[in-house]
């Protein structure tokens, strides 16, 4: 299951705007975007509409996702960091709001179980489904690591592996590539000595 993503675009007025990054892995601002900026609304202009639905996607999102989902609960993990917390927090409220069960924990609470060969939580309960708020490339790096392929039957990870793929930014060299030229993308090549000034990442 996949929940969302996120397009960071630059935008001066005078060009068409241009993609800086696909997030699909680890997307925050959700609880800016959301839930700060509709209070802002209503605090400045009563009675206006936000020009996003984000909150409600999400409820849909979760309603949607709910049939294929693993266990009887969805964990939430993050780092233990204020503003990772506060995304997977109201993710989780998302969850809770669709009708789905929650347990939220820090990345480091993950357990590895040998004896069933799965990951458990800190009461030794399986994880079936499990939202992470921690990027594929640091997961694949850790300890538990490892445990990931043995454990894919039995835990999913939202976002799934896949997202990997898209929030490297690689594929903004690829993509112009692919599209030399294009009015939406930032000039990108893997071999900075083709421009003259540029930004790495």
């Amino acid at each position: 299951p996949s929940l969302y993503g996120r397009f960071d675009l630059v935008h001066d007025g005078r060009h068409p705007p241009r993609m800086l990054e696909y997030n699909a892995d680890t997307p925050t601002a959700l609880l800016e975007a959301a839930v700060v900026q509709w209070y802002w609304l209503q605090d400045v202009a009563p009675g206006r509409d936000q020009f996003n639905s984000i909150h409600e996607r999400l409820l849909a999102a979760w309603t949607d996702v709910a049939p294929a989902l693993l266990g009887d609960r969805v964990h939430f993990a993050s780092l233990d960091d204020v503003e990772d917390l506060m995304t997977v927090t109201y993710l989780r409220d998302t969850a809770a709001q669709a009708g789905l069960a929650t347990e939220q924990l820090v990345v480091e609470d993950i357990g590895w179980d040998p004896n069933r060969a799965r990951f458990v939580d800190l009461a030794e309960r399986p994880i079936g489904s499990v939202f992470k708020l921690y990027p594929w490339e640091w997961m694949v790096g850790e300890r538990f690591g490892r445990h990931l392929a043995a454990a894919a039957a039995s835990t999913q990870w939202i976002e799934p592996a896949w997202k990997m793929l898209l929030s490297n930014k690689g594929i903004l060299a690829i993509l112009w590539e692919l599209f030399p030229g294009h009015p939406n993308l930032l000039e990108a090549h893997f071999d900075d000595l083709l421009l003259e000034a540029y930004a790495r990442k």
